[in-house]
């Protein structure tokens, strides 16, 4: 899409290219699924325990009638990951009695659960993604969202950029650097920024566009 925009601002030169701001914070988001791989494999094999197995379904419900499911998360759908790993975090206790409940020879997917359910670090990475990355999936919906201002828009973008800029912890400084990245290839959302502080009413300088004095 990059190289498209660039293409077709030789023949438009007014014209300004962004990229889709959603897909990158689901780009972000999986960083964030990088560096947690006891997470990632938890989130992967509680969800193998219960696919296809209505008797395991059925436990659940029994004995966590108030607690839902445990969500599914989707490659396709952003931020879904994130939402999986909040879920694992607000349900962990839950999560731990009901595969606790599951014999582990039934299937390696049981195994593999207990197996990260007994990380030590477990629930410190969950409460970690929770607070810090929750907001990620809340800002992708939002984008989503029809007829979205421009200044809400670039609010929200804002908004992720300057929580993630002050994380602490050794997973901290890459994930902003992700999200740096990120924005900075979407070379036209400076310009845009521009266009709705003189929309707001709060700049009074002109957009200068590439090749400005030619004709549209």
């Amino acid at each position: 899409m990059v190289k498209a925009g660039t293409a077709l601002q030789v023949f438009y030169s007014k014209m300004l290219h962004v990229t889709c701001a959603a897909h990158g914070l689901h780009r972000v988001a999986e960083q964030v699924r990088s560096h947690f791989s006891t997470v990632d494999k938890l989130i992967a094999s509680v969800e193998q325990v219960f696919k296809k197995a209505p008797s395991r379904l059925q436990l659940f419900k029994n004995e966590l009638p108030r607690v839902n499911l445990p969500p599914e998360p989707v490659i396709t759908r952003w931020g879904t990951w994130i939402n999986a790993a909040t879920y694992d975090c607000e349900n962990i206790q839950a999560v731990r009695h009901i595969i606790g409940l599951i014999d582990q020879e039934d299937a390696i997917s049981i195994q593999k659960a207990k197996k990260c359910l007994g990380n030590l670090n477990l629930e410190n990475n969950l409460a970690y993604i929770k607070s810090n990355f929750s907001i990620l999936s809340v800002a992708i919906d939002k984008l989503q969202t029809k007829n979205l201002s421009l200044a809400t828009s670039l609010n929200i973008i804002e908004n992720i950029e300057e929580t993630l800029k002050i994380l602490n912890g050794k997973h901290g400084k890459p994930i902003y650097l992700k999200l740096k990245n990120v924005l900075e290839k979407n070379s036209s959302l400076s310009k845009l920024k521009h266009i709705s502080n003189i929309l707001d009413g709060e700049e009074h300088t002109n957009i200068a566009f590439q090749d400005s004095d030619q004709s549209d």
